[in-house]
């Protein structure tokens, strides 16, 4: 009987640790990239209030510590006047105040006590926030849409220390990514990652590729992607998986 190779995502974890596979709330396979255990972190020693006069899409954040703290897309602020998600990487220096950029997760618009960094949302809805911020103008749409609906049906905070990068999948389609480590260039050059995820799976590159959305970070320490498919299918799902729970 012939050998069927396995699906090239699940290529991304070879010569690795056997990777966590779960179902998630919305009915999605979920990779974890590294070692899948909850983790209860300390939230960032940040204090976290609303701007004057407030908006729903920013918060200021002082870091009184003595060292940099960085915010990554995803971490979830409850309270203050809306829920709201990080949509962007922030490094808040020591002792200075910074204007985090963040996406509402609700229409709430009244005070709930002082904004609190509690956890972080899954990563479909990560991969949601993602494409809000950085689809196109009828994709954002969609997605903001399925994030609410998302997070309404399940607004608890996500527990699974995803440190290490996570895939996001349908059958044997990727429909997101974090990639943690991953150089700017596409495919990753990186040996231990690049023969894992080839061309293909999740386009050639943002500039090669119109239907991915590519969100990266890197402070000199490492580098952090965010690769989704530029398509309503994965909002399609979360609606659908939301509904049916």
């Amino acid at each position: 009987m012939p050998h069927r190779p396995p699906p090239p995502a699940l290529r991304l974890v070879a010569g690795r640790a056997p990777p966590a596979i779960r179902v998630d709330a919305y009915g999605l396979t979920l990779v974890h990239l590294g070692p899948a255990h909850s983790a209860r972190r300390p939230p960032p020693p940040l204090l976290l209030g609303e701007l004057d006069p407030p908006r729903p899409g920013g918060l200021a954040a002082v870091n009184p510590s003595g060292g940099p703290v960085r915010l990554t897309p995803g971490r979830l602020v409850t309270g203050g006047m809306s829920d709201r998600a990080v949509a962007a990487a922030v490094v808040v220096r020591p002792g200075t105040t910074s204007v985090v950029p963040v996406e509402p997760l609700s229409a709430r618009w009244w005070p709930a006590g002082p904004p609190q960094a509690d956890g972080r949302l899954p990563p479909a809805l990560t991969a949601l926030l993602v494409l809000a911020g950085h689809g196109g103008a009828g994709l954002r749409s969609i997605a903001r849409t399925a994030l609410w609906d998302g997070y309404r049906r399940h607004p608890a905070p996500d527990r699974i220390d995803h440190a290490s990068g996570w895939l996001l999948l349908r059958g044997r389609t990727v429909l997101a990514a974090h990639l943690v480590g991953v150089p700017a260039p596409w495919p990753p050059a990186t040996p231990a990652v690049s023969p894992c995820l080839p061309p293909g799976d999740l386009g050639t590159g943002a500039d090669a590729d119109p239907g991915l959305v590519r969100l990266s970070h890197g402070d000199g320490r490492e580098a952090r992607t965010w690769l989704v498919r530029a398509s309503a299918e994965l909002a399609d799902l979360v609606l659908a998986g939301a509904s049916s729970r």
